[in-house]
């Protein structure tokens, strides 16, 4: 006898199994947990250096291949990717399935250590980036004033932002689009129509003048 010609000839007992079946599943759906950004855990890590007013070939030999190969080896990496723009060089990592990240984040750790000496001196120390869903924005908000769009910036990162950051729970807080003061040396202009390494003053003597002051401050 088959299923279908039993629960034609035990019609309450078919009815009996669908209501418990109906009745079990109801209490499972009420217990359920939901859960909007459930925690969920990417097999991926990203390297971020920066090295101000460097080009995007400059940073491809000088940093970009130089962390590539430092991070071929560690283990369970299925692929490594890179990006090299102005003053910023990114390397991405792609782990195997199953791989514990923060293992994986002790080894590149450990290699981008030994690494460090053969970085530029003034390139800033390499950044490990995991990626998290919930490092995503909840909240955006958008501002407009009558004021100079420099004056809003500095009002919303000296008084608005500060307010925020005092908030319980709030872990973060970019501003985007802002206008920030900002002063422009030409040194291909000629100053009182003499180039400026004519008088022994270079690019390099220039910036190193600008931290001077930057720190002086």
């Amino acid at each position: 006898m088959s299923i279908t010609e039993r629960s034609v000839a035990r019609p309450v007992t078919t009815m009996m199994v669908f209501l418990i079946v109906i009745t079990l599943g109801s209490i499972g759906f009420r217990y359920l947990p939901i859960d909007l950004l459930p925690p969920i855990e990417y097999p991926q890590l990203s390297v971020v250096v920066n090295y101000s007013n460097v080009g995007p070939e400059e940073m491809e030999l000088l940093v970009t291949e130089q962390v590539e190969n430092a991070l071929a080896g560690v283990a369970n990496v299925e692929q490594l990717r890179s990006n090299s723009a102005e003053g910023r060089s990114w390397v991405s990592l792609s782990f195997a399935q199953g791989t514990n990240i923060d293992e994986a984040s002790n080894d590149v750790r450990a290699a981008l250590d030994r690494l460090r000496r053969s970085l530029p001196d003034d390139a800033d120390p390499p950044r490990i980036w995991k990626f998290d869903p919930n490092d995503a924005p909840i909240v955006m908000i958008g501002a407009r004033s009558n004021r100079e769009l420099s004056d809003l910036t500095r009002v919303l990162e000296r008084e608005v932002a500060k307010n925020f950051e005092q908030i319980p729970g709030v872990g973060s807080i970019d501003i985007w689009g802002g206008v920030y003061r900002e002063i422009q040396v030409d040194l291909s202009r000629p100053a009182h129509l003499q180039p400026a390494h004519r008088h022994g003053c270079g690019a390099g003597d220039w910036t190193r003048e600008r931290d001077t002051a930057g720190r002086q401050r």
